[in-house]
């Protein structure tokens, strides 16, 4: 209290069952806050309350799995750690016994070996784990390959890399250019640029942003498939333009369905009543509507509504050359006979992307899926195969292909090597093609094949759009970044270990180890955790990374997919900054009357170009013209709501100023009354009452005087 009055603080301390209280010398409602915040305290804090933080300890999760049995001689008995406790490295090395071990006993046996300093524990993931007994954040302990001794190869396996020696020149143009010696195997050399280099400017990578609103209505739309092309009579059916392949996803499973449409020659209005017969055939009435848009454009649309329900995984004739019109050159084999010999014409299918002159990317789980059909006297051979991630020049990207479409071959029961890949072998005669630079896939006429009539087309898979398609930019899987600085590292206490998310409407619920940890550790451990099933047995296909200074969750697959609501006791730690920003909140506050919480809640919207999503419009051909009105019409309809909400909340406040102002009138008048008194009036009244007083004193007086008047008589 002594040090609070010097201080000049209105507070005051006193004790309440041996808790120290702090209270307010003066009363000012809602205007008086008093906080303390033990973390900036001072040095006294400690001795009056007690010990502030808990230390843990370091702890190290590998990620490889422990190879089952594990050998170890004399050649791989050594195993090391590194442990560090205030900065000071220092390695712990044991001698494993020669013998076979299991992962289980081996984790036991170092934990043996080990002693008090170091735990040894097997994880769920059939890999070690490593905890240390000294406790701090100045502890760390690190296991690795480069450090674990000769036992990390039988631990672990081994995996080694060949590369090439690199030499630098410049060119006579003056440009600086890398070389690398021969290898015996394909190799790349790649640089990645710096902020400021010198040599190379950092590539610019961009991402679309698509707006969200966080307020106001919501709109769940049914899923709609509308056909490039125009539909007009004399449409001729075949057995290559009769096939549609589709997925029908509801949130009760899928439906493979395959639709065959009779061959013929058909109007619009005929050709969409057939396939909606067929359509209807497989998945069942009134679950997919076929209508014509502007009585010209095939539309297939889904009764349901909302992002569960929807339809991929197109493929077949019908979809290709009817429905998309697509620009792939598609030519059949036709073997005729001539004076006993046959003429062959060529088969091949010709892409659009340019692989010769740029780098072609293959990412896992991204874009390294490619699918096509090789027909075959009408028996469609499907070869389904997973590309090997990498970067490639269009030599080393051929070779890669030409080994999966082998292996698929075989597995179908084709002769290997019936259908080949190469760069600009033909020469599709379309203006503005990119032929000399495209991927072709061809049949190849060597083979001995029985006569008939052959067909490639169908190609599906995600990376068409890096190795076939002519697109620009990256596919980039959803995600959701926090904004919670992590740069620093995360602190997990113990009552904040829950971490909760949303993938596509499934909730998934993790707990993640009480801890101090690093940046990079804890991006470790958490994609350990997302790797397996959460509390509740749902596995989620989500990866985590840094984004800047903050958590990014990404999903691994394509498509659409929603990310949202983390939540959890450990969300303010890893992902929401706790304290928030005033220009995070939508809402505007007013006040509006005379009383305490007497508000008005006035929203507050943007309407920058993303969020209204019209920020990446184009109208570079009919079908993109289509798309930016409908976006143009959406956003048109956004702002004549917002409009019509700003409105109503102006009407309201102008009736609230109305009345505020009537009050005040009234205030006004009445306070009036109370100062604008009549001063001649009341001092005539003052006066009167005066006189009257004076006079009653006059006669008690007299009254008071009469019996001593008689008294002195008697005397």
């Amino acid at each position: 209290n002594q040090a609070l009055s010097q201080d000049g603080a209105e507070v005051t301390a006193s004790t309440s069952g041996g808790t120290l209280v702090l209270t307010t010398n003066e009363a000012n409602g809602t205007a008086s806050t008093l906080t303390f915040d033990s973390r900036n305290g001072g040095s006294a804090c400690e001795a009056m309350f007690g010990e502030l933080f808990q230390e843990a300890p370091a702890e190290a999760v590998l990620s490889s799995r422990l190879e089952d049995p594990i050998e170890i001689d004399d050649t791989t008995n050594s195993f090391s750690v590194r442990l560090s406790e205030a900065g000071q490295p220092e390695y712990k090395t044991v001698t494993i016994p020669n013998g076979s071990y299991s992962p289980g006993e081996m984790a036991a046996l170092l934990d043996n070996l080990f002693g008090d300093e170091i735990s040894v524990a097997l994880n769920s993931n059939n890999s070690l784990t490593f905890t240390t007994a000294a406790k701090g954040s100045d502890v760390t302990i690190a296991v690795s390959n480069a450090i674990s001794g000769s036992a990390g190869k039988a631990l672990f396996g081994e995996s080694s890399v060949t590369t090439p020696d690199v030499t630098a020149s410049i060119t006579p143009e003056g440009n600086l250019q890398l070389s690398g010696s021969s290898t015996g195997s394909a190799y790349t050399i790649s640089v990645t640029p710096k902020e400021n280099s010198p040599f190379l400017e950092p590539a610019e990578i961009s991402s679309p942003v698509y707006p969200s609103s966080s307020s106001g209505y919501f709109y769940e739309d049914s899923y709609r498939l509308e056909s490039y092309n125009y539909i007009y009579d004399d449409v001729e059916i075949t057995s290559d333009n009769n096939t549609f392949h589709f997925t029908y996803n509801t949130p009760n499973g899928t439906v493979e369905a395959t639709v065959v449409v009779p061959d013929g020659t058909y109007n619009a209005a005929s050709l969409k009543a057939a396939l909606q017969d067929k359509i209807n055939d497989m998945v069942g009435d009134g679950k997919i509507s076929v209508s014509l848009e502007g009585g010209t454009r095939i539309t297939i649309s889904l009764t349901h509504t909302g992002s569960d329900y929807y339809l991929s995984d197109f493929s077949g004739g019908f979809y290709d050359h009817v429905l998309n019109n697509e620009t792939l050159q598609i030519h059949q084999e036709t073997p005729r006979s001539l004076d006993g010999y046959q003429v062959v014409s060529d088969t091949y299918i010709i892409g659009r992307q340019d692989v010769k002159n740029e780098p072609v990317i293959i990412t896992e789980d991204i874009t390294d899926k490619l699918s096509f059909d090789v027909t075959i006297n009408n028996v469609v051979h499907t070869l389904s195969m997973t590309l090997d991630p990498g970067i490639y020049d269009s030599d080393s990207l051929v070779k890669m292909i030409q080994e999966k479409i082998d292996e698929q071959l075989i597995q179908e029961g084709l002769p290997e090597h019936s259908v080949l890949v190469d760069v600009g072998l033909f020469d599709s005669g379309v203006v503005g093609a990119n032929d000399a630079n495209a991927l072709d896939f061809y049949l190849n006429k060597d083979i001995d094949l029985d006569p008939g009539t052959y067909k490639i087309d169908g190609l599906t898979g995600n990376s068409l759009f890096k190795i076939f398609y002519k697109t620009t930019g990256d596919p980039i899987p959803a995600y959701i970044t926090g904004t919670k600085d992590i740069s620093e590292g995360v602190e997990i206490l113990p009552d904040q270990t829950e971490l909760n998310m949303d993938l596509d409407g499934v909730t998934h619920a993790y707990e993640i180890p009480a801890g101090n940890y690093e940046t990079e550790e804890f991006l470790t451990l958490l994609n350990t955790i997302l790797s397996q099933p959460d509390k509740n047995g749902n596995i989620a296909t989500l990866t985590a990374s840094l984004s800047g200074k903050n958590l990014k969750i990404s999903e691994q697959r394509l498509g659409e997919h929603a990310i949202e609501n983390v939540t959890g006791s450990a969300a303010p730690e890893v992902f929401n900054e706790a304290g928030g920003r005033k220009d995070y909140d939508s809402s505007l506050w007013l006040q509006v009357g005379a009383n305490s919480m007497q508000l008005l809640d006035l929203n507050r919207y943007s309407f920058s170009t993303l969020n209204l999503g019209i920020n990446s419009l184009t109208v570079s051909k009919w079908s993109n013209a289509q798309k930016a009105l409908g976006r143009l019409d959406k956003a048109i309809s956004l702002t004549n709501s917002r409009r019509s909400n700003y409105g109503a909340q102006q009407n309201r406040l102008d009736h609230t100023i109305s009345i505020n102002n009537n009050t005040g009138e009234n205030m006004q008048s009445s306070e009036s009354l109370i100062r604008d008194t009549d001063m001649a009036s009341e001092m005539v009244t003052f006066a009167r009452q005066r006189i009257l007083s004076q006079a009653a004193f006059a006669m008690l007086s007299q009254a008071r005087s009469q019996p001593e008047s008689v008294l002195r008589l008697l005397q």
